[in-house]
Formats: C-alpha cells, structure tokens, sequence
C-alpha cells in the first residue's frame, strides 16, 4: 500500500513511526527504489506529518478481517490523503 504523486514520487507509511497523531512516512523518488530498497546513492526521505482530529476520525473506521497494525496503516493513508498537502497524491 503506498500513494504517488505526479512527479511519479513514492509514499509509504511508516507503522513504527506513527505514534500519537504524528504519521511517520518515508519518500521514494520513484517506484522501483520503493519496491527494491535505495540504490547506493539514493535518499529515501522519512517525514513526519501532525494529522490531528483527522487521524482521530480515520481510527474510528475500522475493519475487523484486518489486524491492528493494518487499520492503524489504513486510517494513516487516509488521514494524508485529507490534507490539503496530500490531496493529488493517488493510491498505487
């Protein structure tokens, strides 16, 4: 599960890194480095985003055949794909 952008950049949530209502999330610069790590010279960028009330509301609306950890992974896409930074960022 990750979203993209129209400069064909990558996002990926970073489970271990959302705590609270910070969403931890890294940046690949296109899909092959998302699927088959960073090359010797490639930066994979890892960010955090504030999602407030967002990520509070997106909690709520969980599904039961998956485990925790993927509504948390769910609810964090959903949450980014709300805020005004994220919204021309498309599933992939």
């Amino acid at each position: 599960m990750a979203i993209k952008n129209t400069d064909g950049n990558y996002l990926r949530v970073d489970f271990d890194r959302c705590r609270g209502r910070s969403i931890g999330y890294e940046l690949y610069r296109e899909e092959d480095i998302r699927r088959n790590g960073p090359a010797k010279f490639d930066n994979v960028i890892k960010e955090t985003h504030q999602a407030g009330s967002i990520w509070d509301e997106e909690l709520l609306k969980v599904a039961d055949n998956v485990s925790v950890r993927e509504n948390i992974i769910r609810a964090a896409y959903r949450a980014l794909k709300r805020d005004a930074k994220f919204e021309a960022w498309i599933d992939c």
